[in-house]
């Protein structure tokens, strides 16, 4: 389990594939701005974050997801997505994936706000094959702010900055967080990308693992009546890291 966590770069992307970053922008000022109105002015508003990611539910971002936005849901599926797809194929062009096999696999806009100390998010993996982070207002709107990624040199002090529009991609399954802002409003549209060919078996072996690991480490060692359940449990988790070292070769 330690070592699928220290475990910098998911194949099959390598350390020329840890990010790209847009020329020019994908969404336009308007779009940003329309997606931002939507979510200012919703009814449920931005609600509260637990913690993620060893970040305390107090620094946590809002969050809102892009099903409870009716605009800003059809602005990324009928207006970004055909953009970003193509880029994507583009971008990563070692995937050998077509622009009409990706698919949104989820969708979020988070908020980042100094004023309310919601201002960071941990160091986590999304998961699937790309996440697309795309800046909803201008670098002058804040302080400090960006994407760090794990791999990038001297990463944690150099965060990736974008202006208004542009979009970030990376591997999802590669560590990344969101560095603090210390003045100021960040917001960003992120969207969690899939491929409908690919099945991402190591991914899938990796969360067998944890869930087993995790349920053994809740067995008390000194507990004899449930010594054969723990060493099921580490059995199976043994397996599962074999299959994800076989299949992340």
């Amino acid at each position: 389990l330690l070592q699928l966590n220290r475990r910098i770069i998911p194949p099959p992307f390598t350390t020329n594939d840890l990010a790209r970053v847009s020329q020019s922008p994908i969404l336009t000022a308007e779009e940003c701005s329309e997606i931002i109105s939507e979510c200012e002015n919703h009814h449920w508003g931005w609600g509260s974050s637990q913690e993620r990611y060893s970040t305390p539910a107090h620094k946590v971002g809002h969050m809102l997801k892009l099903e409870d936005l009716s605009r800003s849901y059809s602005l990324v599926n009928f207006e970004l997505l055909p953009r970003l797809f193509p880029a994507i194929a583009n971008a990563f062009q070692l995937l050998e994936t077509r622009p009409e096999n990706l698919r949104l696999g989820g969708c979020r806009v988070v908020k980042y706000d100094a004023s309310k100390g919601r201002v960071e998010l941990g160091l986590h993996r999304d998961g699937l094959l790309v996440t697309a982070n795309i800046a909803l207002n201008d670098l002058g709107h804040y302080e400090g702010g960006g994407t760090i990624i794990e791999g990038m040199p001297s990463f944690e002090s150099n965060p990736i900055q974008m202006p208004e529009g542009h979009v970030l991609l990376h591997p999802g399954d590669v560590r990344h967080g969101g560095a603090p802002i210390t003045k100021g409003i960040r917001y960003v549209l992120v969207c969690f990308i899939l491929d409908s060919t690919l099945i991402p078996h190591e991914k899938y072996c990796q969360d067998r693992v944890k869930r087993d690991v995790e349920a053994a480490q809740l067995i008390d060692v000194t507990d004899q009546s449930r010594k054969d359940e723990r060493e099921r449990l580490l059995e199976s988790a043994t397996k599962h890291f074999a299959d994800a070292c076989y299949f992340g070769r």
